[in-house]
């Protein structure tokens, strides 16, 4: 066969080749361009509009791609790295190309991974990892060292996470540990003959984060330190003003005053405040009686005092309430009133004329003594006509 050779430029058109010596044939065609020429037939070549080179940035357009996207990668960790493995950059090597290690997903400095590699790689060699794409052929049997698991047909469509438990191996479980990290790799898209094809995907980044905290290490912008363990039910989080919280039952909410009495109270009674008129000193507290027209605000004092004396008053809350007479446990649930008997709670509304109806909260206590618990919310209802 005596071949000619001529020199051509892109658009230039091919149309002699001469044989002897048996066979041969003609290869023609006409590309534009920065087209990339390719066989469009039977000894013809051609080009295409979406199948293109850029010569100045190095850049090759493909409309289309069906085919692995994949990385030379070196292995000099000392092991051999099987397919399947997946690995994490480990440094760099003269050639340019990246080393590898096996990734963990229990090590922080072993993660994420950035490839998974293609084929055996003996250490010293070069090898293949890859970046997106279809990978067929790994093991997925019992016993094998791809997985973390023995695969079935029952995982197609499962994704598979870089294991935490195994360096290099995947998992089908996602990671929980307190500390382990989250690599979604892909998708087992096939099983067939023990051997399993994976889609890789979401290669080069894992979870920045924990999956979970370990609370009594969990400090909230550098002021709030968290307790180590649950409460129990209905309790809450309570600081003690330095920054460490700790779980404790609710007190009841009460909302207080202070006042000078003008007269003897006792913890539990109810009180007013002297009105202009009435004699006795402004701006101090009497005993409530329901027969007083100026008894329609009243407080529960807290505290015991003789004239004089500085009492704590509740405006609201939970508190136990001195009664004109035994309240039984069957009371509980009950409205409490103010009663016509000097600073004391009654169970029967006032009824004759010129009293005042004060509804003062409901009962959630009573043991069958003359105080029982209430949450006090007074209300001043009517005064009888």
């Amino acid at each position: 066969m005596v071949e000619k050779k001529f020199k051509f430029n892109l658009g230039a058109s091919i149309n002699t080749i001469s044989s002897s010596g048996g066979g041969g044939g003609t290869i023609n065609g006409t590309i534009a361009n920065t087209q990339v020429a390719y066989g469009t037939g039977t000894d013809t070549i051609g080009g295409e509009n979406e199948f293109v080179y850029d010569d100045i940035n190095n850049l090759l357009t493909v409309e289309k791609v069906n085919a692995q996207v994949i990385l030379e990668i070196r292995n000099e960790s000392g092991s051999t790295i099987n397919a399947g493995a997946v690995v994490y950059v480990n440094g760099s090597h003269a050639s340019g190309k990246p080393l590898i290690a096996l990734a963990d997903a229990s090590d922080n400095a072993k993660m994420p991974s950035f490839v998974v590699v293609a084929n055996q790689i003996g250490t010293g060699n070069n090898g293949y990892g890859i970046l997106t794409g279809q990978l067929n052929g790994l093991d997925g049997s019992a016993g094998n060292t791809v997985f973390d698991q023995t695969l079935t047909t029952a995982d197609i469509g499962k994704t598979v996470y870089v294991s935490p438990t195994n360096a290099g191996r995947l998992t089908i479980v996602k990671p929980s540990g307190l500390t382990e990290l989250i690599q979604n790799i892909g998708r087992i898209v096939d099983f067939s003959g023990g051997n399993a094809k994976i889609e890789v995907n979401n290669i080069g980044r894992s979870n920045d984060i924990p999956n979970t905290v370990n609370a009594g290490q969990l400090t909230v912008n550098s002021s709030y330190t968290f307790p180590s363990s649950d409460g129990t039910s209905g309790q809450t989080l309570v600081t003690n003003g330095s920054g460490t919280l700790s779980f404790q039952t609710p007190t009841a909410s009460q909302l207080t005053v202070q006042a000078v009495t003008d007269e003897s109270v006792l913890t539990g009674d109810l009180v007013r405040f002297l009105q202009n008129g009435e004699g006795g000193t402004l701006g101090r507290v009497v005993n409530a009686n329901a027969s007083e027209n100026q008894s329609r605000d009243v407080f529960v004092s807290l505290s015991t005092g003789a004239i004089g004396s500085t009492l704590n008053l509740l405006l609201n809350g939970s508190v136990s309430l001195n009664f004109s007479s035994s309240i039984a446990s069957t009371a509980i649930g009950q409205i409490a009133y103010l009663s016509t008997t000097d600073g004391k709670a009654t169970l029967t509304p006032p009824s004759t004329t010129g009293d005042v109806i004060i509804q003062l909260g409901t009962i959630t206590n009573a043991s069958g003594a003359t105080n029982a618990t209430i949450i006090f919310r007074p209300q001043f209802i009517m005064e009888i006509a």
